[in-house]
């Protein structure tokens, strides 16, 4: 059918498909000037089936009018979804790259923090070495102190349970080395301690000891009680074991390790790391060039590992 304008019933030249037309003959007659009398002759020979048809062609289109409005609607709708998800995966994207941003700048201050301290214990180091004052000795605890203090509040406290007791014998984790190890003695008077962590030992701030998660089945053997001391055993110096560790785990341990180990008057230590991928090989190796207490280094000999050890010589 051809549609037409209701109101004024002119053409608007618009097809429409699916639905009969109908005329508009008597009223665009009446439009014309066509006589009442003839217009009311027509009306009554036509009956009321022209009209009820009509009216039925009339609700149909207001239906479907109603329908395309819908329609229309609905497009509205799934248009400001659209927008809306947009919008929300742009904030996400900001939320996760702010969170990007916030995570690599708490690392870098953390880096920053460690390289500082790193270098302020090697200073302290040197100065010890030179003047061999107790003076100096305090001014290491205060240092080392302050930087477990320093790291633990960059990188941020862990859920475990703080100590209750501690002791000689004690289990306790190492917050600024993130491993576990066993009291050897404690130095009440300055809030200090010397763990065992795997090979070494450590001088760590009793504020930067915590309780490990878990316990071993076998507790420690307790030492023998002594007195708190700032050099190391070198016995228990010369040797650091780095297998099957991640490389930051391993230069975590790495730099304690030389600090005391240069502390108490050793000349020569061996690092084992392993064969594996050579990964963790080339980190320590590149670690060590660097350092300033290391005076050389080389690959274990055949009664040393070989390749699988790295043989530091330490500046006196």
């Amino acid at each position: 059918g051809m549609e037409y304008d209701a109101a004024t019933y002119t053409p608007l030249y618009r097809l429409i498909s699916g639905e009969p037309g109908h005329s508009h003959a008597i009223e665009i007659a009446r439009r014309y000037g066509m006589p009442e009398r003839i217009i009311a002759s027509a009306r009554e020979m036509l009956g009321t089936a022209g009209a009820d048809f009509t009216a039925l062609l009339a609700e149909l289109r207001r239906k479907r009018e109603e329908l395309e409005e819908a329609r229309r609607e609905l497009e509205r709708e799934r248009d400001q979804v659209r927008t809306a998800r947009a919008d929300l995966e742009r904030r996400s994207a900001d939320i996760e790259r702010g969170r990007r941003e916030s995570a690599d700048k708490a690392r870098d201050e953390a880096r920053e923090l460690i390289s500082a301290a790193r270098r302020r214990m090697n200073e302290l180091l040197e100065e010890y070495k030179r003047e061999q004052r107790s003076e100096t000795i305090e001014k290491l605890r205060r240092a080392e102190t302050e930087i477990s203090e320093g790291i633990t509040r960059q990188l941020g406290g862990d859920d475990r349970p703080p100590l209750r007791e501690i002791g000689p014998g004690s289990a306790v984790h190492v917050a600024s080395l993130g491993h576990d190890g066993m009291v050897l003695l404690v130095d009440e008077r300055h809030a200090k301690a010397r763990v065992r962590a795997g090979s070494m030992e450590v001088d760590v701030a009793l504020a930067d000891l915590s309780a490990p998660l878990k316990r071993a089945k076998e507790q420690p053997r307790k030492p023998a009680p002594g007195v708190w001391r700032a050099d190391v055993a070198e016995s228990d110096q010369q040797e650091l074991k780095l297998i099957g560790l991640r490389v930051e785990e391993a230069l975590d341990l790495l730099e304690p390790f030389l600090n005391h180990a240069a502390l108490g008057g050793l000349r020569e230590v061996r690092i084992i790391h392993g064969m594996g991928t050579g990964r963790l090989r080339d980190a320590v190796r590149e670690h060590l060039e660097r350092h300033p207490l290391v005076l050389e280094f080389r690959p274990g000999g055949p009664h040393e590992g070989r390749d699988g050890a790295t043989v530091v010589t330490l500046r006196q």
